[in-house]
């Protein structure tokens, strides 16, 4: 379902009526010169990709590959980063440091090694969304926050919609306060609203947002905020 190099385009699912996938499709690179981990994160991108509904090439260089190819994520060993020249063009994961857990500044990542599948789900959903290129889609299906409504649904956009303005604002004005608890549960219910319409790149946005919260984690809240805000209907 992931092919390496795949044409966002010529990809056959986005021939297919109906089909549940995200409207963007992704680029992702893998340098690390371990075999054994490049093997490891490259199955577990295409399995989380997967889960996501995200159709993406997964391309895994033992060595930082010149020219540079294009992405939108790429997980870096921390036995590359220091000699590597690939531009950070997209969302750089650089893996094996001595963070605990995810360090983020901005779009750029700090994690230990190895890297939780939890993690690469969360990475490809926000580098998606950030990085993703649009895709061409078959169908005319609604595209409500970046999958396709199931028909039986898509008379209940308006209320979901207006229920995830509500939601997102609350969270939103959550940031800069104490409320961390509270922001938590409105992600949570956010996260719900998202998943029953088969919205799972924003469900898992969400989550981390949650999770965010959860931590107290301010700068890691008002990311995700920013992403589910680019996503949400107006």
């Amino acid at each position: 379902m992931q092919p390496s190099g795949a044409d966002a385009e010529r990809h056959p699912l986005f021939a297919l009526q109906g089909a549940p996938v995200f409207h963007r499709f992704l680029r992702i690179v893998i340098c690390d010169p371990v075999p054994s981990n490049r093997n490891l994160l490259a199955l577990w991108t295409e399995a989380e990709a997967d889960g996501l509904n995200v159709v993406c090439s997964v391309d895994v260089f033992e060595q930082c590959p010149a020219p540079a190819p294009r992405y939108g994520l790429l997980f870096l060993s921390a036995q590359q980063s220091a000699s590597c020249s690939i531009p950070e063009a997209g969302m750089v994961c650089r893996y094996g440091s001595t963070a605990v857990g995810l360090e983020r500044a901005g779009d750029c990542v700090q994690a230990p090694w190895p890297l939780s599948r939890r993690q690469v789900r969360g990475l490809i959903a926000a580098a998606v969304v950030r990085y993703g290129e649009v895709a061409k889609r078959v169908g005319g299906k609604t595209i409500f926050m970046g999958h396709p409504v199931p028909v039986e649904l898509e008379g209940l956009v308006p209320k979901l919609q207006r229920t995830v303005q509500d939601l997102l604002a609350r969270c939103e004005a959550a940031v800069g306060g104490n409320g961390n608890g509270e922001g938590a549960a409105h992600a949570h219910t956010l996260r719900g609203a998202a998943m029953s319409f088969g919205q799972v790149v924003f469900a898992e946005l969400a989550a981390d947002l949650e999770t965010a919260f959860e931590e107290g984690d301010r700068v890691a809240v008002a990311y995700y905020c920013e992403l589910l805000r680019s996503l949400a209907p107006v």
